[in-house]
């Protein structure tokens, strides 16, 4: 639990798998880091989404400020390792914390 990298590897290999990291952030954030790390160099961008799973308000603010934070941790290491530039940093950021889910969904 919670099998972060195994979930990884079926949205590779299966084109109806998503990964959402919803909770991992509240579970530890050095293997969100990684996590997200890992999915990026794994999967396409477009099959990663986040989800705040919160019950209330407050606690749905305080995911979105982790997650951003923890995802611009990560895209920056990228950047620096020339993975992605900055424009494609922020469009997966984007596509991550919004996009995604509006496409997969169909909202």
């Amino acid at each position: 639990y919670p099998f972060a990298s195994e979930i990884g590897v079926f949205a590779n290999n299966f084109s109806h798998v998503y990964v959402d990291a919803c909770f991992l952030p509240l579970i530890s954030p050095t293997m969100t880091r990684e996590t997200l790390s890992e999915w990026l160099e794994l999967i396409p961008s477009n099959k990663i989404l986040w989800g705040g799973d919160c019950r209330s308000v407050e606690m749905a603010y305080g995911a979105i400020l982790y997650i951003r934070e923890l995802l611009l941790e990560v895209l920056s290491e990228k950047i620096q390792r020339t993975y992605f530039d900055e424009d494609e940093a922020l469009e997966i950021a984007l596509k991550i914390l919004r996009e995604n889910a509006i496409e997969l969904y169909g909202l």
